[in-house]
């Protein structure tokens, strides 16, 4: 990279593209670290000679992008005559306003703002991004422990902007999301020291064609409720019948503590006495046969 890639450093594919006399494969990438950098990667499909780097207009109004930052690139096949390139979309990751979703016409090599989230929905850090089922629209997830979940048609008229059901887990830092390829499935991981896969599939969205989660058969199933007592955190879950397990793990993602019980018709009650655990920050994974649920927890003395 022509630049140091900092937070929020993201890459996408571009595309096979016409880049002076070569056809080549072209890949997108936001240099992240709270620079508005933006380059494009240009490879060659012919000949033995190694890609190179351009450097292309920075992001829209000089935003730097901090963690957060994500990137995705569709063809736009509904308007070649305007986007002969396909279009790139971008989030720049900032916790603050302003909050806006990019978009970048690589045959004008110029940026604007395609959406305005306004003060309802904040981009953070383990926002993602990935083109969807076909590449004909963008999904991604908003991050700052949120379970936002939407989806961005260019060519969608007056309902381009679309929620979906809402994550399983938490979009924590870490969060990272992709489609496969001609099979309309969302394959998703959660960041922030839990280890689930989860996969969105046999539609082109949940809410639209039934698709379930792998992982989680209605991400709504589980929910958590904690309490902190004295010397103890006790954890109320509501979930399906079936075995349940918790898990506490530190900041680093040691597991400090270890669980199990069986849920009943009414969910089950777990205990962690964290009298035993050092003061600061630690994040409890609950596993259910309905879903996973996970979040912060704090000890202090």
């Amino acid at each position: 990279m022509p630049q140091d890639v900092g937070a929020g450093g993201a890459l996408c594919y571009g595309g096979i593209q016409d880049i002076g006399e070569d056809e080549c494969a072209v890949f997108y990438a936001l240099v992240g670290g709270s620079s508005d950098g933006f380059y494009r990667y240009s490879y060659p499909m012919q000949g033995a000679s190694n890609g190179t780097w351009y450097q292309l207009a920075d992001l829209y109004d000089d935003q730097g992008v901090n963690a957060g930052g994500a990137i995705a690139w569709i063809p736009r096949t509904d308007s070649t005559d305007v986007y002969p390139m396909g279009q790139v979309f971008a989030l720049a990751g900032h916790a603050d306003l302003p909050n806006y979703l990019y978009s970048y016409n690589p045959a004008t090599n110029a940026w604007r703002i395609e959406y305005d989230f306004g003060y309802d929905l904040a981009v953070d850090s383990g926002a993602a991004m990935s083109p969807g089922g076909g590449g004909y629209d963008v999904r991604f997830f908003m991050g700052g422990h949120s379970r936002v979940y939407l989806v961005w048609n260019p060519a969608g008229g007056t309902s381009k902007l679309k929620s979906s059901q809402p994550t399983p887990c938490q979009q924590n830092a870490g969060a990272a999301l992709c489609e496969g390829e001609g099979t309309h499935s969302c394959y998703a991981v959660f960041g922030e020291s839990t280890r689930d896969t989860f996969a969105w599939h046999n539609g082109l969205d949940p809410e639209e064609d039934g698709g379930q989660s792998r992982a989680s058969a209605r991400p709504e199933g589980v929910s958590v409720k904690v309490r902190a007592g004295s010397g103890e955190h006790q954890f109320i879950i509501s979930c399906a019948p079936g075995p349940v397990t918790l898990r506490v793990v530190d900041a680093v993602g040691a597991v400090v503590a270890k669980t199990s019980a069986q849920a009943g018709s009414t969910g089950v009650e777990l205990n962690w006495r964290s009298n035993c655990a050092s003061p600061g920050v630690y994040f409890y994974i609950v596993g259910t046969s309905s879903g996973s649920d996970s979040g912060k927890l704090v000890v202090a003395r």
